[in-house]
């Protein structure tokens, strides 16, 4: 994932650059800079950002706005609203997620460093829930990212064995990214939300012992109101994290189905077992690597 970066948002150019200034000496960081919401979101858009440093007043919106957009597009990047209190609409921050760093307080500066230090990965205007060690877990799912094409024929027949097993209309090996899943491999009828904040796959690389099952994901509280997962015809679900070799939880097996379903204790210990088969592979590519040609 590399070091963490910052865009800083401000339509007044010597703000904007002494505030980049600023962070990028003080916190050691890569700073990108962006005069206008259209100009933020285009850099949003093609570039991967940690944290949001935004002033309110543009000519083509408010801070606030941005704030909703990156709420939105990428809900694991961090937001920050520096800006003159008396500027801002606060009856608008119950819509939005976002800390706020009025620019007339005599500390304003170092209040600034210490949230973009905190945020980012690990405290975000995600609404899904976030693994400990975030940061670390996005760097080792995008050195897993690197490999795909060695591990997509290993993921596939893995995928294939929890189909038969469960008799289940489809089945993937999915690696969690910022604010997407990246599919490795899959096979089956149904297709699943690849967007983080809607995946069941999110849920499961916080469940206990790794293994999360949905009998019925009508029913259950954290999946009932989300559209996209009933549209794709996911009834039930079961799903077990797939480790990194450095222990972080980097992606699921998974299995789904039309149907409601019951899983038993041994149906989760063999979707466990599966999912185990990837870091062991992993460490057996280690260890001829390190042997050498």
């Amino acid at each position: 994932m590399g070091e963490t970066e910052v865009l800083v948002v401000d339509r007044d150019e010597q703000t904007r650059l002494r505030t980049a200034k600023f962070i990028r000496e003080r916190l050691a960081v890569s700073v990108l800079t962006a005069d206008s919401l259209a100009t933020a979101k285009d850099a949003l858009e093609n570039q991967s950002v940690d944290v949001v440093v935004t002033g309110y007043t543009f000519a083509d919106g408010n801070g606030l706005e941005l704030a909703g957009y990156v709420r939105e597009t990428a809900p694991g990047t961090g937001c920050i609203l520096y800006t003159h209190s008396e500027s801002v609409d606060t009856d608008s921050f119950e819509d939005v997620v976002v800390e706020f760093v009025g620019k007339e307080s005599p500390d304003a500066v170092e209040t600034l460093a210490a949230l973009i230090e905190q945020a980012g990965p690990e405290q975000t205007q995600a609404t899904y829930p976030v693994p400990q060690a975030e940061r670390e877990r996005l760097e080792a799912a995008d050195q897993l990212l690197a490999i795909r094409a060695e591990i997509g024929p290993i993921g596939e027949r893995l995928a294939r064995l929890a189909a038969d097993h469960f008799d289940a209309k489809g089945a993937a090996l999915t690696i969690i990214c910022r604010d997407r899943l990246e599919v490795v491999a899959g096979v089956g009828e149904l297709t699943f939300p690849t967007v983080r904040e809607q995946s069941l796959a999110t849920h499961t690389i916080v469940s206990e012992n790794g293994v999360m099952a949905v009998g019925d994901t009508r029913a259950d509280p954290r999946f009932g109101d989300t559209e996209e997962i009933h549209a794709a015809g996911i009834r039930s679900y079961l799903g077990a994290t797939v480790e990194a070799r450095e222990g972080y939880a980097v992606g699921t097996l998974s299995v789904y189905d039309d149907e409601l379903r019951e899983f038993s204790e041994a149906d989760r210990n063999y979707i466990g077992e599966l999912a185990a088969v990837i870091p062991e592979i992993l460490a057996l590519r280690d260890r001829d690597d390190s042997y050498g040609p």
